[in-house]
């Protein structure tokens, strides 16, 4: 018998398999993204520049090609042009979109100023107008990927606690509290205003969506109710925001909770 043979076999089987290191975490799968936009060169240029970022990206030259890749796959944002073909892009993106709660991106030519405000109106997350700076459109991107799955942890864990600067919104108690645990005096309505604020961070509520939320009634024109409750909780809120306005109003759409929002599950 071959010795050295038999020591190298002998060493092979004491030597221990490599076990994978269970505090090592696996890296994230690329977020998908969908792009959907009626100009090839334009096409070619958003791709290369979400693919060069990390990103798997979906191309939709056309509202068939839309419509198949939105029934047929799931993504983490959508970027679809206002006018697709002879289509409205954003409107073909609602009607397969209504359960799954993706974001999407709104691309128009149009600068009017009605024409973003509709898209917002619409359900748009963000809009865009062309000529597009690539950077930007990255940082955005980035930005909604990252609060959209956050506002799915948010569904999917039923968080009670909410932090942003400072303050502890608690669902469990019904309290706002300060960093020195003081209470601030909220009314029921500027409390649940907001906790809607709080389940949707960096994102455009609709005025009509708030009224009936937290006043239990349709929104009618002219109505101011909610505005004055909005102004109520800046007043509150302001000195943990610096002085600036916790709670931004968008014309003709509606509001905007400006705070990074950190999600606590205590079931």
């Amino acid at each position: 018998m071959n010795i050295n043979h038999q020591l190298t076999s002998s060493s092979m089987a004491d030597r221990p398999y490599p076990v994978p290191d269970a505090g090592v975490k696996r890296p994230e799968p690329p977020a998908r993204v969908l792009l959907a936009e009626d100009d090839p060169l334009l096409m070619e240029m958003l791709a290369l520049t979400f693919d060069q970022a990390g990103y798997h990206v979906e191309r939709a030259l056309t509202v068939a090609s839309l419509r198949t890749l939105l029934m047929q796959h799931s993504f983490d944002l959508v970027i679809v042009n206002w006018h697709l073909q002879r289509e409205n892009g954003l409107h073909v993106f609602l009607q397969h979109n209504l359960q799954k709660g993706t974001p999407c991106l709104c691309m128009c030519d149009d600068e009017e100023l009605s024409v973003r405000n509709l898209a917002l109106a619409y359900g748009a997350a963000d809009f865009m107008v062309k000529p597009l700076d690539e950077q930007e459109l990255l940082a955005r991107s980035r930005r909604l990927i990252t609060l959209y799955s956050q506002r799915s942890q948010i569904q999917a864990l039923h968080a009670v606690r909410f932090c942003f600067q400072g303050l502890t919104l608690d669902l469990q108690n019904g309290s706002l509290s300060s960093p020195t645990e003081k209470s601030i005096k909220l009314t029921s309505a500027e409390f649940k205003l907001l906790t809607q604020f709080v389940r949707h961070p960096y994102i455009s509520l609709q005025r009509e969506k708030l009224t009936e939320e937290v006043l239990g009634r349709p929104w009618r024109f002219g109505d101011r109710s909610l505005d004055v409750i909005v102004s109520r909780l800046n007043k509150k809120l302001s000195p943990y925001f610096e002085g600036r306005q916790a709670v931004r109003s968008e014309r003709f759409v509606g509001y905007v909770f400006e705070s990074q929002v950190d999600l606590f599950n205590d079931v």
